[in-house]
């Protein structure tokens, strides 16, 4: 991981993304894990982050939401595609602090915080 200090992932899936690059879901599950652990191990900040709105929701992006958001220090959700309260319900129970924003164009009001 290099002298990172922060790693975000933004979740979300794509069959055809997934196919494109050779892989199932459970296949890169087993990859964001080996990458989560290792970025844990060099202490490093994960945030993560699901800005695609009700469009990105779905069967397949499920798959990785909860896997994922449990390695968040800190998550960023654009309410929109958290209708059904997932990610708020794991950020709550995991006390993981979490910026909900209106659309995605607030991004760049909430992120610096995670840098101070």
């Amino acid at each position: 991981m290099g002298d990172a200090k922060t790693l975000i992932v933004v979740v979300g899936g794509s069959s055809k993304g997934l196919g494109a690059a050779g892989i199932d879901a459970d296949g890169e599950l087993a990859r964001l894990d080996e990458v989560l652990k290792a970025a844990e191990d060099a202490g490093m900040t994960i945030i993560v982050m699901h800005t695609g709105g009700a469009a990105r929701r779905g069967d397949l992006s499920d798959k990785f939401i909860a896997p994922v958001f449990a390695h968040a220090d800190y998550a960023v959700v654009v309410e929109a595609g958290d209708t059904d309260g997932l990610m708020q319900g794991i950020c709550a129970e995991n006390g993981i602090p979490m910026d909900l924003l209106s659309s995605i164009g607030d991004v760049a009001e909430v992120i610096p915080k995670a840098f101070k």
